[in-house]
């Protein structure tokens, strides 16, 4: 009611100023407006109190007064009570327990879901330790799956540098015969020489079926 005076009230100046052919900026037709009510306040005040009794029905002012308080409280107390309704069902359903669980099951269940919430964070926990060691044993394992790998190559590689080791043995040993540096026949050098290529050829055929 007091904004739609006021209201009221600002709008009335700018047509009485018009009349008197005057004009006032709008910041002046405010404060004239507001010292108007102001002035009529204890007017304004005692004829709301008179409205307010009729609507009550009553000729005692503070009779009135009392009835307007209840009345706020009592719209107060149900507008707070339809809130925690809403509360209790959001939080019944949510919960999993249909419409109209009391708040007692709502507690129950709410603390059930916070036992469980720990039971979880702890099975979390539980899980990350295991993924960590599960990392630290796929490292430990691809770490030995690479040790054997190279090992494997260098085999292999070995293997395939065999043939080549004998027949270079056997080339040696017929220059060092040649050049006076082997105290031995010339057929026990030819002998040896030969094994050596005999083991050279079957290295590199027994590498080519590998």
């Amino acid at each position: 009611m007091t904004n739609h005076l006021h209201a009221r009230a600002f709008n009335a100046v700018a047509p009485a100023l018009k009349k008197v052919d005057q004009q006032l900026p709008l910041s002046a037709r405010k404060a004239v407006a507001e010292a108007v009510l102001a002035e009529l306040k204890p007017e304004l005040d005692r004829l709301v109190d008179y409205e307010n009794r009729i609507m009550w029905d009553t000729t005692c002012g503070s009779c009135a007064r009392v009835l307007d308080s209840s009345i706020r409280e009592t719209e107060r107390a149900e507008k707070a009570e339809a809130e925690t309704e809403a509360h209790r069902l959001a939080l019944s359903q949510a919960l999993g327990l249909g419409t109209g669980a009391p708040w007692d099951a709502i507690r129950g269940r709410a603390g059930d879901v916070d036992r469980l919430q720990g039971k979880v964070l702890e099975l979390d926990a539980e899980i990350a330790k295991l993924r960590d060691l599960l990392r630290v044993e796929n490292k430990r394992a691809n770490d030995a799956i690479g040790r054997e790998e190279t090992a494997e190559q260098a085999a292999l590689e070995a293997q395939q540098d065999r043939p080549v080791v004998f027949r270079e043995a056997a080339d040696a040993l017929g220059t060092a015969y040649e050049e006076g540096r082997i105290p031995y026949g010339g057929d026990y050098v030819d002998m040896c020489a030969d094994e050596l290529r005999r083991l050279a050829d079957e290295t590199q055929q027994a590498g080519a079926q590998g």
